[in-house]
């Protein structure tokens, strides 16, 4: 076959999962998704990023572990959220046409299809489509909600999915989404698609960010850039691009494949371009700090709009007081109380105009309190977005920094 995968279980605690060095250093220390205290590690040879689980010293069959996972996590999924789904994720092919071209007979493949989504817009935007998921529950619910055939869409696992392409043909546009964190060998995974592949076509990856929402058990590795150069190197890719998104915590990277022979053993990164382990870490700090930053952002523009309602509504009250003091003022004014019942009626209604006056000015006091919350909640926006504004400049120029290590090597 060429390029078999190096594991068929998680490597352990002192083996990195990437490059399988014993270079790992623990560089700090987070709770997990559960609460759990996890020791992040660092390779410091290839700069992949790697929580240290007890579950990863499991003797289960990672990819069986993998599949009856994602099908508990969307156990709720049908036809009915199906189509959703396809609109959720059109926007992804959406901003790749320009790499994938026009829909031509050549299809476009997609390894860990999950629920189907992907593919789906894919087929729906004009393209053939093929696909593995080793979930048989999920195969059948994507099958179901988008129609897929069994050609498009198959139950097994990537090597055998990639066998089955080998002996079919070429491989052409790839999309790993969310899926290279899964991957026990994500080297021989990408040694083995390169093997077959077409050169100058495309591999799209998306993954996590190492920020705490994204640490569980299922997730064995974060990609860094300098880890996703040193894939790039040992497999027989050029980067396309790499971007971030900040709010979502996650990395996208474009490999296209070169026309140069894969290699068989790892090959170091050059000298200017092996890792920095601070970095690494002020870089992901960085991010997990920005991100931070515009939750609280998002959260001061929520709460400043409560606060404008709460206003609405005690503005709202004070105007039924005050319709209330008028209708109690022209009663007065219209009634002549001659006899001692009415005059008793008179004393009350203007007890009751004395009660609802000093409950408007009770109302003023608080709607003049609320304005004063407002303005120190709109100055606490200005003062988040000046932070946000400085995090993104930090950040840019730590990319431009990267960036020029990168060109220097």
């Amino acid at each position: 076959m060429g390029h078999e995968s190096r594991a068929t279980m998680i490597p352990p605690s002192t083996i990195c999962h990437l490059c399988g060095s014993e270079h790992l250093v623990t560089v700090q220390e987070m709770a997990d998704t559960s609460g759990r205290p996890t020791a992040i590690q660092l390779c410091t040879r290839c700069g992949v990023l790697r929580p240290v689980v007890s579950s990863y010293v499991a003797q289960n069959d990672p990819v069986l572990e993998q599949a009856t996972y994602h099908a508990e996590v969307w156990s709720d999924f049908g036809p009915e959220t199906a189509e959703q789904l396809r609109k959720d994720v059109q926007g992804i092919v959406d901003s790749f046409r320009r790499i994938l071209g026009e829909p031509s007979d050549s299809p476009v493949f997609e390894i860990g299809c999950g629920r189907g989504g992907l593919l789906a817009a894919l087929k729906g935007s004009g393209y053939r489509v093929r696909g593995c998921e080793p979930s048989e529950e999920l195969v059948a619910k994507a099958r179901k909600g988008f129609d897929f055939s069994k050609e498009e869409l198959t139950c097994c696992g990537a090597d055998e999915f990639l066998n089955r392409v080998q002996a079919e043909g070429s491989l052409g546009h790839v999309f790993i989404w969310h899926v290279i964190e899964h991957v026990v060998d994500p080297l021989g995974l990408m040694r083995r698609i390169a093997s077959i592949q077409k050169p100058d076509s495309y591999v799209i990856l998306q993954g996590p960010c190492l920020l705490p929402e994204h640490v569980f058990p299922e997730h064995y590795m974060f990609p860094t850039e300098p880890a996703i150069h040193a894939l790039a190197k040992n497999c027989g890719y050029d980067i396309e691009r790499i971007e971030y998104d900040y709010s979502l915590g996650f990395i996208t990277f474009v490999y296209r494949r070169n026309h140069d022979v894969v290699p068989e053993a790892w090959v170091e990164l050059p000298q200017s371009m092996s890792t920095s382990l601070a970095m690494i870490v002020e870089r992901h700090a960085q991010q997990h700090r920005e991100q931070r930053l515009m939750r609280d952002l998002a959260a001061a523009r929520i709460l400043g709009e409560d606060r404008y309602a709460a206003v609405d509504r005690q503005r709202l009250l004070l105007s039924e007081r005050e319709r209330t003091i008028f209708d109690l003022e022209r009663l007065v004014a219209n009634e002549r109380i001659v006899s001692q019942d009415e005059a008793q009626r008179r004393v009350v209604a203007e007890e009751e105009i004395q009660t609802a006056n000093r409950m408007r000015w009770e109302l003023d006091t608080v709607v003049e309190a609320q304005r004063v919350l407002i303005q120190q909640h709109e100055a606490r926006i200005l003062h988040l977005e000046q932070l946000l504004e400085h995090a993104q400049t930090t950040s840019s120029r730590a990319e431009r920094f990267f960036r020029r290590l990168v060109r220097s090597s």
